[in-house]
């Protein structure tokens, strides 16, 4: 059973009907596999149980360039992300990329993500542009950790209502440590399927 972990992040956050476009993608295709001696590397397997060990089968790290103006550029969501306008312009445009990452996914069950909507809102967005929206294939299952976070927390309100724990937070709360590289799209991904895994014991 294969299952594909995503997180993106974006020139900015969504303003009014506007979806924000796409510069950088993480994925990450993993699931159980029997044992076989020798053949995996150490870097990756993600953990062992019984007669089967849970495996990383496939990776996508991209910066992208969604060919967006310098006034569509959010220096607060750069601030966040740590990547530069040059560095996007400077990237390849995701049609160039659109499939290798999609060969990388056929077949997978689930698609997991931490508030996975908006990453998904956000993905579909960029395949709509490249007027590749039927031939991506998407999984038919949606598992959101956030959702099965909020299970294991405390519910909180603010003066605005409820108030969803960031990735970070149910990464601390839950497995007693903070998260590496917060807001870089692969290493929040991992630390994403790294939390989906405690969570689903």
């Amino acid at each position: 059973m294969k299952m594909l972990g995503i997180d993106t992040e974006t020139n900015g956050l969504p303003r009014g009907s506007r979806v924000p476009r796409m510069i950088q993608l993480g994925a990450m295709v993993f699931g159980y596999e029997p044992h076989e001696e020798g053949i995996l590397k150490e870097e990756q397997l993600i953990n062992s149980t019984g007669r089967h060990q849970l495996v990383e089968i496939a990776t996508f790290d991209e910066v992208l360039d969604p060919d967006i103006t310098e006034g569509a550029w959010d220096e607060e969501a750069a601030n966040v992300h740590g990547i530069t306008l040059d560095q996007v312009r400077e990237a390849p445009p995701f049609f160039e990329e659109f499939h290798r990452f999609a060969d990388m996914c056929v077949g997978c069950v689930a698609l997991v993500g931490y508030n996975v909507k908006y990453d998904i809102d956000v993905l579909y967005n960029e395949i709509k542009i490249i007027g590749m929206e039927t031939r991506f294939p998407w999984p038919p299952h949606v598992i959101d950790v956030q959702d099965l976070a909020r299970n294991h927390l405390p519910h909180r309100e603010t003066k605005r209502g409820n108030s969803p724990y960031s990735l970070g937070e149910a990464y601390q709360l839950i497995l007693g440590r903070e998260m590496e590289n917060a807001h870089d799209a692969m290493a929040d991904i991992r630390q994403t399927v790294e939390l989906y895994l405690e969570l689903s014991r």
